[in-house]
């Protein structure tokens, strides 16, 4: 289901939990159709107190559609998790929002270069920690 949450990482780091709320609210109260649950995100996301701060939302879902339906369609599953694995999920995505955001801003160490280097990766260095890290977590 991760490329499910491509549409939400097209967003800042912290757009990405509104944002998700907005998508995640109406699933929960039972609306099943991938329209209607747009179309009350960025009812949510145009409200005033929001002073046009995701105002964006609505341009990234025409941009991305597919990818938006394909979110909406990973968010509807973890929804029917049973509560435990529901759990270990959001520990999970807890786990890569810090991971990101730590290492996001960080230039790679040495010791990753030499190591993608050793699992045989030719393509251009990464720029951040964070894209070293998954991509070595990609070709492990």
């Amino acid at each position: 289901m991760s490329h499910g949450k491509n549409f939400i990482k097209r967003f800042e780091l912290g757009l990405q939990s509104p944002i998700s709320s907005f998508f995640r609210t109406p699933i929960k109260k039972g609306i099943k159709e991938p329209n209607q649950i747009i179309e009350q995100a960025v009812q949510r996301s145009e409200k005033p107190k929001f002073h046009g701060k995701y105002n964006i939302l609505k341009e990234m879902i025409s941009q991305y559609y597919y990818e938006a339906l394909a979110y909406i369609r990973c968010l509807q599953y973890e929804e029917q998790l049973p509560p435990e694995e529901k759990l270990i999920l959001q520990q999970k995505t807890r786990n890569e929002y810090f991971r990101e955001r730590n290492m996001g801003k960080r230039k790679p160490s040495v010791n990753q270069l030499d190591y993608l280097r050793k699992l045989g990766y030719q393509g251009p260095e990464p720029d951040t920690m964070f894209e070293a890290s998954s991509l070595i977590d990609r070709l492990r």
